[in-house]
Parts: structure tokens; sequence; C-alpha cells
């Protein structure tokens, strides 16, 4: 039996993806903090001295600060949330479940908003996982 700890080879695959996805989802500031992943630099500091280390590393972050990320995976993934939800889902429950209809997750308003969450990581990563536990 496998440890708790352990990782499917094919989460492993998909890891890389994922956090690329949340990291330009999340904006123009955490790429930036990644600059070396996203935005290699361009000079090869291995064979300079002292002063030309110091220009290329300053010439690199004034590179760096001037780009511009238009998230367009954020916007385009809040567009589909927003016309998913336009309409007010309808759900239908048996009487004896119809307190779930106002709290389904005894912290916010019905399903709405466990639905939403659910909907936006499918749509990050292409897969979600939801945990029913029950009181």
């Amino acid at each position: 039996m496998a440890l708790v700890n352990t990782e499917h080879p094919h989460y492993n695959e998909a890891k890389a993806d994922w956090q690329l996805v949340d990291d330009v989802y999340a904006g123009d500031r955490q790429v930036k903090s990644k600059a070396e992943l996203y935005l290699p630099n361009p000079a090869n500091t291995s064979s300079m001295g002292q002063t030309e280390k110091f220009k290329a590393s300053q010439r690199y972050k004034l590179y760096r600060e001037r780009g511009i990320l238009y998230n367009i995976t954020r916007r385009t993934l809040n567009g589909v949330l927003r016309l998913c939800f336009k309409k007010k889902p309808a759900i239908e429950l048996p009487s004896r479940m119809s307190y779930l209809q106002e709290s389904c997750d005894y912290q916010g308003p019905g399903f709405e908003q466990p639905s939403r969450l659910t909907l936006r990581n499918v749509l990050k990563a292409g897969r979600s996982g939801v945990f029913f536990g029950k009181p």
C-alpha cells in the first residue's frame, strides 16, 4: 500500500503545468517573483568579472521590470465563470436535505460558492477534488 505522501506519476507530470497556470492567474507580481524560471537571464555571467556581473544584473532587473503581463488567463477564466453562473443554478433536494440549500459547507450561501470554487479549479487544472464529510 502506498504511503500518504507518495505522489502518483501523473501528478508529478502535471505539477509544473499547474504551478505555471497558478502563477499566471495570480498575475504580474507572481510571475516576476519567479523571474529566472519564466524569463531566463540572457547574459552568461560565468565568464564575467564583478563589474560586468553587476551591470548585467542591473540590465536584467530593468528588463524584467519593463515586462508586462496581460493577464488574459485570469480574464478568460473569470469570464467563463461569470457565464456559467449568470443564471442562478436550480438545485432540487429531498426535503430532509433542504437545509443544505442555505449552507452546504456550514460557512456560506448554499451550493453556489463551493460550485464556483470547484469549477475554477477544474478550469485551471483540468480536475478538482471535493471532500464530503458526514457531520
